[in-house]
């Protein structure tokens, strides 16, 4: 009824608001309403009008426009808390509006009062945070940059936290624009809502067309000569997969001329399925934890979907893969765990080399769990080094999960590669359980895509080396990446 606002909740699940209906709607991935907040009225976890969303953990904010204050709800149902009236150096909202964490709390906009205000995430009152140069403040966004972004009539402003700076990052030119709310897209382009003129732009920051795209070869599949297959990896100036893409941003070239005809066969971010590789390390410290990860395990299968598929290798002075499929894997870890013999001299390095190379030859998503106690060894990257090791996995899109089986204190090696890859560090005792893993890498982003042309240039019965090159362009952003192949060996008779 008349929704405001969403809050996501992972992919597909997210809250509403809904301004006139008095109240905040939880929606499952169904699309289907779970659960409502809040009521009409003027009572603790009344609504009337709600409209920004943010969230933080197990929580979420919204605004109350009708009773001037911001409540704060458990996403499980209950009314924790509502602030508004004035206290101290406060002086109590006049129209509260936008909403957002921000490292230094929680900001709130007032739009009557042309300020935006923070808060502990208890509802103290901390200090004015901006309190000139707005005209009429409404929907907040923290950007990841430290920047706060401000919806300001037909302005859209950053305020730079660290620096107190605020800056003017665009304007329309309408003259009746209304812009409520900003947000980034998946590629780091601004989108603007404008709502008296129903347009949305995207923009883009200059510094980010100087930099252009960054556009790599992974691998050039000739071996059905004359169709030849290509994978590239696209990103922007900051490394982040670029995703949205498709066969019209690309241009091909082999040798000296333009292909006209190449179709795109598969880009990362459609794809849902998985190739999950699990890694255990081998350690009497694991070992005793055998029911543990026996029970883990069946919590990686239980999520999997048509299409996934599973390995399992273990550590040691010489890593083997254990199973290579779902169906066999839990009994294969039943049979052969209980034979590991232990050992202080895992090659890590190695072991981690060799489950990424595994599955090179796949186009699924390609994540790689890491069962782990938190120890590892002085020698453990002496064979690949901890930055050569985390480009490796980057450069071929495996995810690094670092899973850890006891509550003690996190390996810093294997966060860095989580951190470096795009996963994410995990406690086999988490109450989620693992599934969350398996759930979120579905959606990770991925600008990985596969390419498909027939080529034209002379081979020279596969003797001659065919130069290519690859050019992408979005936005007016470009990028590009030269290669080449040889066509298979030609051995039939000449005339």
């Amino acid at each position: 009824n008349r929704p405001f606002d969403i809050g996501r909740l992972g992919a597909l699940r997210g809250l509403v608001s809904e301004s006139q209906g008095d109240r905040v709607s939880r929606i499952g991935e169904n699309g289907y309403r779970e659960k409502t907040f809040g009521q009409t009225g003027r009572g603790p976890g009344d609504l009337l009008g709600p409209q920004f969303l943010a969230l933080s953990g197990e929580y979420f904010y919204v605004s109350d426009w009708g009773n001037k204050e911001i409540d704060k709800f458990a996403l499980s149902g209950e009314h924790i808390l509502s602030f508004g009236e004035p206290q101290e150096d406060f002086p109590g909202f006049k129209g509260p509006s936008g909403v957002a964490l921000t490292p230094m709390g929680l900001a709130v906009s007032d739009q009557l009062a042309g300020t935006v205000f923070l808060f502990d995430e208890n509802g103290n009152f901390l200090k004015i945070l901006i309190d000139r140069g707005l005209a009429s403040p409404e929907g907040l966004t923290m950007g990841e940059d430290g920047r706060l972004l401000i919806a300001d009539g037909n302005r859209v402003l950053a305020y730079d936290l660290e620096l107190d700076a605020l800056n003017l990052l665009y304007q329309s030119a309408e003259e009746n624009s209304r812009i409520l709310k900003v947000c980034y897209d998946e590629n780091g382009n601004l989108a603007i809502p404008d709502f008296n003129t129903n347009i949305v732009s995207l923009q883009t920051e200059l510094s980010t067309l100087y930099g252009g795209l960054f556009l790599r070869i992974d691998r050039v599949d000739s071996r059905a000569y004359p169709e030849v297959v290509v994978d590239v990896t696209v990103e922007d100036i900051n490394g982040r997969p670029y995703v949205g893409l498709d066969g019209s941003n690309f241009l091909i070239k082999e040798g000296p001329q333009y292909l006209q005809d190449f179709r795109m066969l598969s880009a990362g971010y459609q794809t849902s399925e998985l190739y999950c590789s699990l890694l255990l390390e081998n350690s009497p410290e694991m070992e005793e934890r055998t029911p543990q990860l026996q029970y883990s395990l069946s919590d990686l299968l239980i999520n999997q979907q048509q299409g996934d598929r599973f390995s399992l290798w273990t550590l040691g002075e010489n890593p083997y893969e254990m199973s290579s499929n779902a169906e066999d894997l839990m009994q294969d870890f039943k049979e052969q765990w209980q034979y590991q013999e232990s050992s202080s001299e895992d090659s890590f390095d190695v072991a981690i080399r060799m489950a990424a190379s595994a599955m090179l030859d796949s186009r699924k998503r390609r994540i790689l769990l890491f069962f782990s106690t938190g120890q590892v060894a002085a020698d453990a990257f002496d064979t690949y080094g901890l930055v050569e090791l985390a480009s490796y996995l980057k450069n071929n899109n495996v995810l690094f999960y670092p899973v850890y089986v006891s509550s003690s204190e996190d390996a810093q090696e294997l966060n860095y590669l989580a951190e470096q890859t795009g996963g994410k560090i995990f406690h086999s005792l988490d109450p989620l359980g693992l599934g969350p893993i398996i759930r979120e890498s579905r959606t990770v982003n991925q600008g990985s895509y596969t390419l498909q042309f027939r080529s034209i240039a002379p081979n020279d019965f596969g003797r001659k080396y065919i130069p290519l090159v690859l050019e992408v362009n979005y936005l007016r952003k470009s990028g590009r990446d030269e290669l080449g192949y040889f066509a298979p060996l030609d051995y039939r008779p000449r005339n």
